[in-house]
């Protein structure tokens, strides 16, 4: 916490548990700079008469819906039947019964250990759900567009293009496609990503929408160099670009399809705008463009 504070000048919460959910949780219970150890007794303790709006992962949608049930904390929705969540929210269901009783076997595994992730994705909760067909698909557009600088950064690119789709009822819909080739390219992505829009809606209101690419491989790996000088202008294009953002922040350059809707969009995270010394001065953040 002090390194944190000295080195940013930001205040460091820290919680501890016998898994990630607990640990997640005890952050919470004393801010800023608080530290919080908890095992499972203390957990259900401090928890389980808690709104159930409380639980990690937990909106108020999802809670709204589980108060109709009659589930109203988090010790009732440990308590509630499996079979009766999954009926009413899929899978996901008995997986909420078992954040509330505090079970979280997903591995922690640190980022310096250098593990090659399997693949990489954006997803976006919608603030309100929407059936607007342009909004969504500049949501999907600005999604794409992060995914592949995400991949672009770490140096991977990927095969397997997944669109990510749940509706208003909480039902979660997922297609995929495979690539001839590897790519890290958002209008390539973006292309593939529309297509499976297209398949996959069926005109209903969306709450969430998700774009990944998965078969990932390290570019240093690849075996398809780029032939044609016209791929070679986009390259650098693309690296031109990525420069500017690294420089400026993500809210920089975003493509021109994403902002339409900007209003509306404001919940599709934009980046942060950089705010390093430029020329040895600190220079203002720029504001991210509207047209």
């Amino acid at each position: 916490q002090r390194a944190v504070d000295e080195r940013f000048g930001l205040s460091a919460t820290i919680g501890i548990g016998p898994n990630k959910l607990i640990a997640k949780m005890a952050s919470g219970v004393r801010k800023p700079r608080g530290l919080t150890a908890m095992d499972d007794e203390a957990y259900r303790t401090r928890f389980w008469p808690l709104s159930v709006r409380e639980l990690w992962g937990v909106g108020p949608k999802l809670s709204e819906r589980l108060r109709e049930m009659a589930i109203l904390t988090i010790g009732d929705l440990a308590h509630a039947s499996a079979a009766t969540l999954e009926g009413a929210f899929g899978v996901i269901g008995p997986q909420l019964r078992e954040a509330a009783s505090g079970h979280d076997d997903t591995p922690l595994v640190p980022y310096h250990r250098g593990v090659d992730p399997k693949s990489m994705g954006h997803e976006v909760t919608l603030p309100e759900d929407s059936d607007d067909a342009g909004h969504l698909q500049g949501v999907l557009l600005r999604l794409s567009d992060q995914v592949a600088r995400r991949l672009r950064s770490e140096g991977f690119r990927g095969r397997t293009v997944a669109l990510k789709l749940r509706d208003r009822r909480f039902v979660t819909h997922q297609r995929q496609v495979t690539l001839e080739g590897f790519t890290s390219d958002h209008r390539v992505i973006f292309e593939n990503v529309k297509q499976l829009w297209r398949r996959l809606w069926k005109g209903g209101e969306v709450r969430l929408l998700g774009v990944s690419l998965s078969g990932l491989e390290k570019v240093e790996a690849a075996t398809q160099a780029e032939l044609f000088d016209a791929h070679a202008r986009d390259v650098q294009l693309r690296d031109a670009l990525d420069r500017v953002r690294d420089r400026l922040g993500d809210a920089s350059l975003v493509p021109a399809g994403a902002l339409a809707g900007r209003s509306r969009m404001s919940h599709v995270p934009f980046g942060a705008v950089s705010a390093r010394s430029i020329g040895g001065r600190p220079k203002s953040p720029p504001r991210a463009p509207e047209s």
